[in-house]
């Protein structure tokens, strides 16, 4: 990608989990971040990351099916829950508690 970003003497290594095409990537990408992985399980998500950030390393599986041999060393941990359950163009429903629950728990 060709955008701008703030340049600092240490680039954090990132870890994007529920990455889907790289928004919150982006966001670290152009603060100075360096984004060395991306974990999505929605196979048209990963082939638009990967298209977006061609250098990041794009793991295109479950989260719950990890291998955490594949993923790079990373300084800092990112991520966007799924917000289907919590939008008003999704079905209206506050959570669907068992995927939240679960998302959570792999998280702490």
């Amino acid at each position: 990608m060709d955008y701008e970003r703030e340049k600092y003497e240490q680039n954090f290594k990132v870890l994007d989990l529920f990455a889907g095409i790289g928004g919150f990537s982006l966001g670290f990408y152009k603060s100075g971040f360096e984004v060395v992985a991306a974990i999505e399980q929605n196979k048209k998500m990963c082939d638009i990351y990967s298209y977006n950030f061609q250098n990041v390393k794009v793991i295109c599986t479950n989260i719950e099916n990890i291998d955490m041999q594949q993923v790079p060393d990373f300084d800092v941990l990112i991520g966007c829950l799924p917000w289907t359950s919590f939008s008003v163009a999704g079905k209206k429903i506050f959570l669907k508690i068992a995927l939240y629950q679960k998302n959570w728990k792999l998280l702490v």
